[in-house]
């Protein structure tokens, strides 16, 4: 079965402790969704990182889970008067009971008042789950994992930012939504809604209209009822797809839109 496929589902917390954790081996040691999840709050606790909001999925068998833990505040005060509406950073964590993958975490953000959410695209994994694996190591790897994943956090922050700075033709936006389609960012099925979607975004955020800025804001406002194991594959792809559209840009001398970081303000 496709990890990342349809074939999952949102579910409370309560539904992901309920797992039961299968039997060890001699040469592997799985660890329950809950304990995962406990060590990981028990880390940002120590650190004093408030939790904002949680939000999980499940394959329908249970095995496999996608969590993610959003932060009560932004990861850099300044982001405050950048983004009014509240973008933050989170903490992306799975966990398979069945050997499909190794524990991971990922660094995304979240924009809470259209609920958008994306994904930096790589995982910091440590160790599949072999014997020795206990709470004390998890403890240590959660405490290792909150340091990188608040410096992928901000490089994202600082990624999306600047996409603020290109300005985008009409044209364009069909042509990105098109290498959107293609590389996987989201549905054929579901250009309509992100039609509406980028509509939407440009409203919500009107300095930051025609920008490609404007254009993540739509693709990940589109995505926003996917299974979180689908929303980190999309992520991923939806950021391949703009790193390429504006490495293309450069290499033709900046022909399919206009840089305005200075007219912006923008470093």
């Amino acid at each position: 079965m496709d990890l990342l496929s349809s074939n999952t589902k949102l579910v409370p917390e309560e539904a992901v402790r309920f797992v039961p954790e299968p039997e060890f081996t001699k040469t592997w040691h799985p660890v329950s969704h809950g304990k995962v999840l406990d060590a990981l709050f028990e880390t940002l606790t120590k650190r004093e990182i408030g939790i904002q909001n949680t939000a999980y999925s499940l394959t329908r068998d249970g095995k496999n889970m996608f969590g993610v833990i959003s932060v009560a505040d932004s990861y850099d005060r300044q982001d405050r008067d950048l983004h009014p509406d509240g973008l933050t950073w989170t903490i992306g964590v799975r966990n398979s009971l069945k050997m499909n993958f190794a524990i991971g975490f990922c660094a995304g953000t979240h924009v809470f008042v259209c609920d958008n959410l994306c994904f930096s695209g790589s995982f910091i994994e440590f160790r599949r789950h072999t014997a020795g694996l206990d709470t004390t190591e998890l403890l240590e790897m959660t405490d290792r994992v909150v340091d990188q994943v608040q410096v992928e956090a901000k490089q994202t922050i600082d990624w999306q930012q600047k996409l603020a700075g290109y300005i985008l033709k009409e044209d364009y936006v069909k042509i990105l939504a098109y290498d959107s389609i293609c590389k996987g960012a989201f549905a054929a099925s579901k250009f309509s809604l992100f039609l509406e979607c980028f509509e939407e975004e440009g409203i919500a955020d009107p300095g930051n209209k025609d920008t490609i800025h404007q254009f993540h804001g739509g693709v990940t406002r589109t995505l926003r009822n996917n299974s979180l194991f689908m929303m980190e594959k999309r992520s991923t792809a939806l950021r391949t797809v703009i790193n390429d559209f504006i490495s293309r840009d450069k290499v033709r001398g900046g022909s399919f839109f206009s840089r305005v970081l200075k007219l912006r303000g923008r470093k």
